[in-house]
């Protein structure tokens, strides 16, 4: 699972930073066999009843995710809100219930049994790793709650569907950030440039924060 900010690309490319993104994606591919890799194009548009087209509607998320939508090489999730650009993962994608945003079935739980790497360039660990949101549905933390979503998905194939999704939200009288650096003794990092690139396995993240959970539920947010 790959989060990234298109400025950690600007470092090596100030002329076509989307060239530069699909030259590093490819060499990826290359570098290792059978490689799986999920990029998040959220869409939190679909809360204010907006119609998720998985072709064309475009993320919300940042310049990069949007690069990734245009490698023909990969494959959109049908998740309208938290939609992944996935190469290699078109058969697991069967697999996943798209109608929950976290919790078991959905593709972070997938993602997490298979013990796939967290990896995040040039933007805070803290503010862009959504797996977290599914610790926090996994231990069931009291300032978020169940809220279903319903409306229009258009397929691939340019079908319409009717679509209902079930999201464990925050509160809106909780108002707080997770601080930057506050899970750094979990991930490990490495300087690339002007930035900083982080990583970790999903489950051993997921292992550590049930354990601070268990100990304090407002770990994440206090």
């Amino acid at each position: 699972m790959l989060h990234a900010d298109a400025s950690f690309f600007y470092q090596f490319s100030h002329i076509d930073y989307e060239k530069t993104i699909h030259v590093f994606l490819n060499e990826l591919i290359k570098y290792k066999k059978n490689l799986k890799i999920l990029i998040p194009t959220f869409t939190y548009s679909f809360c204010q009843k907006k119609i998720f087209n998985v072709r064309k509607t475009l993320s919300e998320i940042g310049d990069f995710s949007n690069s990734c939508l245009k490698m023909k090489k990969f494959t959109r999730s049908m998740n309208p809100i938290f939609s992944f650009c996935t190469y290699n993962f078109k058969n697991d994608l069967k697999l996943i219930n798209h109608n929950t945003c976290f919790g078991t079935n959905s593709v972070f739980d997938y993602f997490q049994r298979k013990e796939g790497k967290i990896i995040v360039l040039g933007t805070s660990f803290e503010k862009s790793v959504t797996f977290l949101h599914h610790i926090e549905e996994l231990k069931q933390v009291s300032y978020r709650y169940y809220k279903d979503f319903s409306g229009i998905v258009i397929n691939e194939k340019n079908k319409k569907k009717k679509f209902k999704i079930k999201y464990f939200a925050r509160k809106k009288r909780l108002n707080k950030l997770i601080k930057d650096r506050k899970l750094s003794n979990l991930y490990q990092n490495f300087d690339c440039g002007r930035h900083k690139v982080f990583y970790i396995k999903s489950n051993i993240l997921q292992t550590k924060c049930l354990n601070k959970l268990n100990n304090n539920e407002l770990f994440l947010v206090s």
